[in-house]
């Protein structure tokens, strides 16, 4: 009687085994072609802290761009804006065809550009961690904002 015991929880073990060996397959093989990827389901977004909004954004072309606007008490010149990936892949430096700096009058709004390189194919996601320097027109102090961007390459 013991022996068909036995033979049972055997039987019953190897069943779930190759259930749950099929499963951990499956899901491997959608996470390698990219069905379960992360980044295909998080939306884009440009964000930069308080003081100055991102309205607008793209990367086109092999060039960054994003529409500003000014929340600061009074106008800035904005001295330089650069990008770059994570990993550095992708670098986006001060662009030496725009002329800085770039007066923003209070609540008004300022399109920045940069050239890219190394950006991925065409309708891949990409992240740009943003860095833009600016001096506030009272004070003529200088101030450094990070921010980030999450946006689809065209």
């Amino acid at each position: 009687m013991r022996e068909r015991k036995a033979q049972a929880a055997m039987e019953f073990l190897m069943t779930y085994g190759w259930a749950i060996l099929v499963v951990l397959v499956v899901i491997g093989a959608l996470a390698y072609f990219g069905v379960l990827s992360p980044g295909r389901l998080l939306p884009d977004r440009c964000q930069l802290p308080p003081g100055i909004s991102c309205d607008d954004y793209s990367v086109a072309g092999g060039v960054a761009t994003i529409i500003v606007t000014n929340g600061q008490a009074g106008e800035i010149q904005v001295t330089e804006f650069k990008a770059a990936s994570p990993d550095l892949v992708v670098d986006c430096p001060v662009d030496p065809l725009v002329v800085y700096p770039v007066v923003v009058a209070q609540s008004g709004v300022a399109t920045l550009t940069t050239t890219c390189t190394g950006l991925p194919s065409t309708g891949t996601k990409q992240r740009l961690q943003l860095t833009l320097k600016y001096r506030l027109g009272a004070t003529g102090l200088e101030h450094t904002m990070q921010g980030d961007m999450y946006t689809t390459v065209s």
